[in-house]
């Protein structure tokens, strides 16, 4: 029911800048998990929920609740591991193919800025790939 509310109800009205903003704190956030900063890690992705929530960012709270996911799996929270998966299957589910356009355009800035960093590079490829897959669409989540 919850899942049905909030796709009927919300509008997009997050812009480029949201979308650049959010996935600049989701690399950030990357790079904290990467080296084994869970908790900072954690505090960032609060901040990304905040900020897509307020913009109704609804790519960006897919992707984050999806890091947020592995973060409490990491932590062996597996409850919180299950809600934040199942809070990302809705964001994802409730996506557009605009939505995902947006993104990926995103994502492609951020391995730009990761160049380099393999771990972190990895990372946002998955992320992409999980939404596409969430989406049904496995050609394109293979392609990530």
């Amino acid at each position: 029911m919850l899942f049905l509310s909030q796709h009927l109800y919300a509008q997009q009205t997050s812009n480029k800048s949201d979308s650049i903003f959010v996935n600049d704190l989701i690399v950030n956030a990357l790079s904290f998990y990467d080296t084994g900063n869970l908790d900072s890690s954690m505090i960032i992705c609060n901040k990304a929920i905040a900020y897509s929530q307020n913009k109704n960012y609804t790519a960006g709270k897919a992707i984050v609740y999806n890091k947020m996911a592995d973060i409490a799996y990491q932590q062996n929270n597996l409850s919180a591991m299950v809600h934040y998966d199942s809070l990302a299957l809705q964001f994802a589910q409730s996506l557009n193919n605009k939505d995902l356009e947006a993104s990926e355009s995103s994502y492609n800035k951020a391995i730009k800025i990761a160049e380099g960093d393999e771990v972190l590079t990895a990372d946002i490829y998955n992320s992409l790939g999980y939404m596409y897959g969430l989406q049904g669409e496995p050609d394109k989540s293979v392609d990530w």
